[in-house]
């Protein structure tokens, strides 16, 4: 992760472990999305939502850029009764409390 200041200039540079295929910041979750996660815990705002290719998204503290917890992304078929995951996650953004992904390689 790059850090810029307004004028453009960078004033730090950080890692992160694992392969990142899309990143993006939350300011602050919506209330059905904490309580999806995890019912117990508040999560700490701001922080990154990172997907690594997989159906995988990992929250990363802002101040550690350590991962805290993960969900799972699955599709699920009401009308089958089934459910599978949704590999291939990129590219993600987070936006007026949503959050879009694109699939890799779909159109």
């Amino acid at each position: 992760i790059f850090e810029y200041d307004f004028d453009f200039k960078k004033k730090s540079e950080h890692r992160l472990q694992g392969e990142g295929w899309g990143l993006t910041t939350v300011s602050s979750p919506p209330k059905e999305t904490t309580a999806a996660i995890d019912q117990n815990k508040e999560l700490s705002s701001p922080y990154f939502l990172m997907t690594n290719g997989s159906n995988v998204l990992s929250f990363l503290d802002s101040t550690t850029l350590q991962s805290t917890r993960y969900v799972e992304v699955y599709f699920v078929d009401p009308a089958r009764g089934s459910a599978w995951p949704v590999s291939h996650l990129n590219e993600i953004e987070f936006i007026d409390g949503r959050l879009y992904a694109n699939i890799w390689g779909s159109d």
